[in-house]
């Protein structure tokens, strides 16, 4: 299912939940879809966490990640970290940003996240020096 038919689905749900219950269906209906959204970012958690764990020795630093999925699985995205450009040139040129995209995603549908969400599922990579140089070191700001 394509993030536009996770939207629809989300839409139409919305819309039926207000048509079938007013606030409180809508209201019920959001608790559920953020309890989903915590369920999927423990599992992208955990599967992050087992990707950097399983990495190469010789994989550069990974200071930090932002990890996120959003509500009803519209989005979902990993973001790594480096601690150096230099180290992200190391890690692309060795195509190791490669594998841990793919481990990533892996281990996501190794813990039950949906095959079909998993193809819109970004994995990006960025350095602690360009989060210095962009936002003055600031990661929400960065990250926003």
């Amino acid at each position: 299912m394509s993030s536009d038919e996770r939207q629809k689905r989300l839409d139409a749900a919305l819309a039926a939940a207000r048509e079938a219950g007013g606030q409180t269906a809508v209201g019920q209906l959001m608790d559920e879809l953020f309890q989903e959204q915590a369920r999927y970012d423990a599992m992208l958690r955990d599967a992050s966490d087992a990707a950097l764990k399983a990495a190469p020795r010789d994989m550069p630093k990974v200071r930090d990640r932002n990890l996120g999925v959003g509500i009803g699985l519209v989005q979902g995205g990993a973001c790594y970290v480096f601690e150096t450009d230099a180290g992200l040139a190391q890690a692309e040129a060795r195509k190791l940003t490669d594998w841990l995209a793919n481990a990533t995603r892996e281990e996501l549908l190794a813990r039950g996240y949906p095959r079909d969400a998993i193809d819109g599922f970004s994995v990006r990579f960025t350095t602690h020096e360009m989060i210095v140089r962009e936002a003055g070191g600031d990661y929400h700001t960065y990250f926003q």
